[in-house]
């Protein structure tokens, strides 16, 4: 998810200490002043602000919203259209992984470690920022490489260290626990189903969250996978890794429906299906998107580095984050 905005100089100690670290009962929250420079290029809008890095990139389900993470530390959340950073959460003692939006865009979960391990903070919007915590929880493990929340809003799904774990937002519980043993890539359906891969191995795998089933392997790619990805009614799954193909799984049966050859020798690096199902994103030296039905090529967007990519809920837009700490935002009309 990404940006970064500007730290306003606190003199007092306190003030300093609000800044560095979530309080107990809020997060830290700055303004939509940033040094964010807001600029278009042939293809689109492009964000930066002298960020290393940005990732995670992801819309809310109202499209009002995209967030993503800069340097591992700062949660930048931003209207898509403008480009406005309308708020910026920093904790200068965690290393935030990933974030999730819920389907009421009331919620915002948060993937972390706070040095002592893994860590899961969930907000609550109040006001039109996120900046109430509801849930702060230590989790077994050390890195949240996957979260989402459940269809119903009602449970966060994380992988962490090879574990998927579901959550009960009710209790902060741990309501079920999977060990699916690969700590690498991982992708989580609202509808419970998780895929992941590890960059050492050929294989992928698929998990069912909500009854447990054991995992189904799926055979295909001659390299190691580095990219997952899911439909959100859970039918199609992708992959993407060192052998420059992307596959097309179909989940129910668990076979190969296509394979996708991205054209160039290089490594497949990041995969994001449209809301609708109906194309795939996906990026290596260049970002491809593709028909699913049809295995054809839509679009090719000539960027390096893309790291993290998502559909915006209508399917108009595709933002995409790179590890030179650039956000994209690309008009697909």
């Amino acid at each position: 998810m990404p940006v970064t905005a500007a730290i306003v100089l606190v003199v007092a100690i306190a003030g300093l200490a609000t800044w560095y670290f979530f309080p107990k009962h809020r997060a830290n929250i700055a303004g939509s002043n940033s040094p964010l420079q807001n600029s278009s290029s042939q293809d689109g809008r492009v964000l930066s602000g002298g960020h290393s890095s940005m990732a995670s990139v992801v819309f809310s389900p109202d499209g009002k919203l995209v967030g993503a993470i800069a340097d591992e530390k700062t949660i930048y959340l931003l209207h898509p259209a403008s480009g406005k950073v309308v708020q910026q959460i920093t904790d200068a003692c965690c290393t935030v992984t990933s974030i999730a939006i819920s389907p009421d865009n009331r919620r915002l979960a948060i993937g972390m470690n706070d040095g002592s391990g893994a860590r899961i903070r969930v907000l609550v919007e109040r006001g039109g920022k996120f900046e109430d915590i509801l849930h702060d929880m230590p989790a077994p493990g050390n890195v949240v490489y996957s979260i989402a929340f459940s269809g119903d809003g009602q449970e966060v799904l994380t992988e962490i260290d090879g574990n998927a774990i579901v959550w009960d937002l009710a209790t902060a519980a741990e309501k079920r626990s999977i060990v699916a043993g690969v700590s690498g890539v991982c992708a989580l359906s609202p509808e419970g189903i998780m895929i992941t891969a590890g960059s050492n191995e050929n294989e992928v795998k698929l998990w069912d969250l909500t009854g447990e089933t054991p995992a189904a392997i799926l055979i295909g790619h001659t390299a190691g996978v580095l990219a997952v990805a899911i439909t959100a009614d859970a039918l199609t799954a992708a992959s993407g890794g060192y052998d420059s193909t992307v596959r097309l799984w179909d989940v129910s049966t668990r076979t190969l429906r296509k394979s996708l050859k991205h054209g160039e020798q290089n490594s497949i690096t990041t995969l994001s299906f449209s809301h609708s199902g109906l194309a795939l994103a996906t990026a290596s030296t260049v970002v491809r998107i593709w028909d699913v039905a049809s295995g054809a090529q839509q679009r090719t967007i000539d960027r390096d580095g893309i790291n993290s990519l998502a559909f915006s809920p209508d399917d108009q837009t595709l933002a995409g984050t790179s590890k030179d700490g650039e956000l994209y935002l690309w008009p697909l009309r």
